[in-house]
């Protein structure tokens, strides 16, 4: 069992009883910069890969034992890696701005540009699956052209209130600052049926952030909103 640490690589026994026990790590004293930050790593057929942080600039090296032997992958960019692992037979890497997939050899096979890549997943079809933290999910294939996924959810991810009838969940998505003053949201509400969420934003009122369901018809929501009745 290998562990990717703040200070180096450690491993140990995956049958050891307590490995909750630090004296039954050791260190892996062999790879670059051993005592360095270590944010990923992984095996990729019979070759183990450790990415490792950078003092100056700020970015990561990935760096792979082959027959005992340390050397180190020219990848797409010089940054971060959020993510390296074995998928589908190849290597996949995300950092930054890229998320790439290569062979064996190291030759850079297929790769997307994204905004904030957080995930990948390459499968057996060569289309890369790729959760961003700004675009959302999308799969692209060998021709780049993004397919994004978007489930059925509310309109936004903002809600301050919400308000429960008859098993019809409704939210509201405005707010007002800790001053109560505007934040200027438009008036936005969404309303979950039946396992389905519908939604409806508006520019012309601003700062919902208070819901009420009238008692006697349910289809008849309230909405107060700050400064704009």
């Amino acid at each position: 069992l290998y562990a990717a640490t703040e200070t180096g690589i450690y491993l140990a026994d995956i049958n050891h009883p307590n490995l909750v026990d630090y004296n039954n790590w050791s260190q892996m004293t062999d790879v670059p910069h051993a005592d360095r930050t270590f944010s990923t790593i992984c095996w990729f057929g019979d070759r183990f890969y450790a990415a490792c942080l950078d003092d100056e600039p700020e970015g990561d090296t990935l760096y792979f034992r082959d027959n005992g032997s340390w050397d180190f992958v020219q990848t797409k960019e010089f940054s971060k890696f959020r993510h390296v692992r074995e998928e589908s037979g190849r290597l996949l890497v995300v950092s930054d701005f890229f998320t790439a997939v290569y062979n064996e050899n190291h030759s850079e096979i297929q790769s997307i540009s994204s905004m904030k890549p957080m995930h990948a997943v390459y499968d057996n079809h060569g289309i890369i699956w790729t959760a961003d933290g700004i675009s959302g999910m999308y799969r692209s294939s060998e021709n780049n052209q993004k397919e994004f996924i978007t489930p059925n959810g509310p309109l936004s991810r903002d809600v301050v209130s919400i308000a429960i009838q008859n098993n019809i969940v409704h939210t509201a998505a405005g707010n007002i600052t800790v001053g109560w003053n505007n934040t200027f949201n438009h008036a936005e509400m969404n309303v979950l049926q039946d396992g389905y969420w519908t939604g409806t934003s508006t520019v012309d009122y601003r700062d919902l952030f208070h819901l009420a369901v009238d008692p006697t018809d349910i289809n008849h929501v309230y909405g107060a909103s700050w400064g704009y009745g």
